[in-house]
């Protein structure tokens, strides 16, 4: 009796890049279907039975399929990602801005944002009673499919590049009291737990009240830059 060779398909598994979702299908045919509704060995028409010494078979294995489904996870495209705040005489008023930015995400999502000085800053020589850094607090207000949010709020201080402490210097921008430093990777940064495709809008938020502190800032021009980051959570 002369046998057909077996054969397996097995078709290669895409893998994700390193800031995409994963999500990974694999369909088969249970055995046990095969057993309830067919014989495993199907016999052509002129075939003759097991045992009688004669015909040809051909016998049945599985077949598996294997495919991955890409993610996505960035800042969706068509839109400004570079702001530049100016407030003058801000130890007397204080300050306050919001920037908005949406997400692009086909699953959750870690934000974070690194802070260059930790407050804002001017290289000077300072004279004595005199410093050269002001602080103020970041908050971040992340928005996802159905209405889904995250948000927290950490002095700039709190967010320098190493850093998973989380101070307040006037008090925060509302949301719990949580480090979301970044460069964001799959474990670091503020956590929406959903997708956001549907252009949602988050916002960065910062702001200080006016200057209190024992030492009086030295005049002159003071900067910090905010760099935010996105990467898919899982």
């Amino acid at each position: 009796m002369k046998r057909v060779e077996q054969k397996f398909w097995d078709i290669p598994t895409l893998r994700p890049a390193a800031i995409a979702l994963g999500i990974m299908l694999s369909l088969s045919a249970p055995q046990q279907v095969f057993s309830q509704s067919i014989s495993p060995t199907v016999y052509y028409p002129d075939d003759a039975p097991p045992g009688s010494g004669a015909g040809t078979s051909l016998t049945l294995s599985p077949i598996y399929v294997r495919a991955a489904v890409r993610g996505r996870c960035g800042f969706a495209a068509g839109q400004t990602l570079s702001w530049v705040l100016n407030q003058p005489n801000f130890d007397v008023s204080g300050f306050a801005g919001s920037f908005s930015f949406t997400l692009d995400c086909t699953g959750p999502a870690n934000v974070g944002v690194v802070s260059l000085n930790g407050g804002l800053f001017q290289n000077t020589r300072l004279p004595s009673g005199y410093r050269n850094k002001a602080p103020y607090d970041v908050g971040l207000q992340l928005t996802g499919d159905g209405g889904a949010q995250a948000s927290a709020s950490c002095e700039a201080a709190s967010l320098t590049a190493g850093s998973r402490s989380c101070t307040l210097a006037y008090g925060g921008t509302g949301g719990p009291q949580t480090n979301f430093t970044g460069p964001a990777t799959v474990g670091q940064g503020l956590t929406l737990n959903a997708p956001s495709t549907s252009g949602a809008m988050s916002t960065l938020v910062v702001q200080a009240k006016a200057y209190t502190g024992s030492d009086v800032l030295v005049s002159g021009a003071y900067q910090d830059v905010l760099s935010v980051t996105v990467n898919a959570a899982i």
